[in-house]
């Protein structure tokens, strides 16, 4: 409404009657997986459409404190409790468990997957290190050791690009970084100064990162495009 106060004479509205409904299911324009739950206990994943209308509701053991799109329609989803685990949902709900109590991913906290891949880059914020394994429950390998960071339990966000880099933002090293998985990319320092969350675009090379207060930074590799209030 208007601000300021006070009464005033308003046009009424003409009331238009909706359509009926249609028979023919619409597809949603736009499809947000959400992660809730309490820290220690149970979680749950309410997937909504762009009008916050609830689509399904998945029940976790954990609250998952990552999640990460699987081609089309499947979710994976990083719970730190209870040794780690990773767990995929496909498109109907079911739930599987890809991956748990693995001695080198112990507390994973985000996950990442390139479009079109099976491939998942796992943030562990108590083993300090980007660990990779596949939606098979491949047994994880070390991508990057996180050194000199400060925190016991750092912050950290990742994803993976069209052209598979790996983006992470932290604030144990502050920063947001870009990695190839080579030794250049892997000992340069960050692309934006402070920690903040990443996403990355499954349709072209552009991602974006959060930086704090108020900014969203949008590149296409390593070209800054855009920042956004």
């Amino acid at each position: 409404g208007y601000g300021g106060g006070g009464g005033g004479n308003y046009p009424e509205r003409d009331m238009i009657p909706l359509p009926p409904p249609s028979e023919v299911p619409i597809e949603p324009a736009m499809v947000l997986s959400i992660s809730c739950g309490d820290e220690a206990g149970p979680g749950q994943i309410f997937q909504v459409n762009e009008h916050g209308g609830v689509l399904g509701i998945v029940n976790l053991p954990f609250s998952a404190t990552g999640l990460a799109m699987h081609r089309e329609h499947g979710l994976v989803a990083a719970l730190p409790r209870d040794g780690g685990k990773l767990m995929r949902i496909d498109d109907t709900g079911k739930v599987s468990t890809i991956l748990e109590n693995d001695k080198n991913v112990v507390h994973p906290v985000d996950v990442a997957i390139a479009a079109e891949s099976d491939s998942i880059v796992v943030a562990d914020n108590i083993s300090d290190c980007l660990a990779a394994t596949n939606t098979a429950g491949k047994t994880p390998e070390l991508y990057h050791s996180l050194e000199g960071q400060k925190w016991d339990e750092q912050q950290m966000s990742v994803a993976i690009t069209t052209d598979k880099h790996v983006l992470f933002g932290t604030n144990g090293k502050e920063g947001i970084y870009r990695f190839a998985g080579d030794d250049f990319t892997a000992s340069r320092g960050p692309l934006l100064p402070r920690r903040g969350g990443v996403a990355a675009d499954v349709a072209s090379l552009k991602w974006a990162a959060t930086q704090s207060p108020d900014e969203i930074h949008v590149f296409e590799g390593e070209e800054p495009v855009t920042t956004l209030k």
